[in-house]
């Protein structure tokens, strides 16, 4: 895991998470998926610069979300272990960097 939000080409988040049934990777979001190649190089446009630009979606979904189970009496979508998982993660991926070694989940 590496962040840094002074990436100076746009919002860069990437994410691929590998494990024993599966894998998920998820990649960065551009202003469109034209990608132009020709004999010297290959150009495409830059990620979107700005998280609000990335996510203003997921935002509004959110919240819906939220407030549909808040007004049906619903569990929410994604909940406290979810959140805990993402943590356990973050730490193991930790772990492997520092030890230099793979970290089994």
């Amino acid at each position: 895991i590496d962040n840094s939000r002074k990436a100076v080409y746009g919002y860069d988040q990437r994410v691929e998470v590998f494990g024993s049934g599966g894998a998920i990777r998820v990649e960065n979001n551009y202003p469109n998926n034209a990608i132009i190649s020709d004999a010297q190089s290959v150009h495409r446009d830059l990620p979107l610069h700005f998280f609000m630009d990335r996510y203003i979606e997921s935002y509004v979904e959110e919240l819906k979300a939220f407030v549909d189970a808040v007004l049906n009496d619903k569990p929410v979508p994604v909940g406290g272990e979810d959140g805990r998982m993402a943590v356990v993660m973050g730490r193991a991926a930790w772990k492997s960097y520092r030890e230099n070694r793979p970290v089994r989940l």
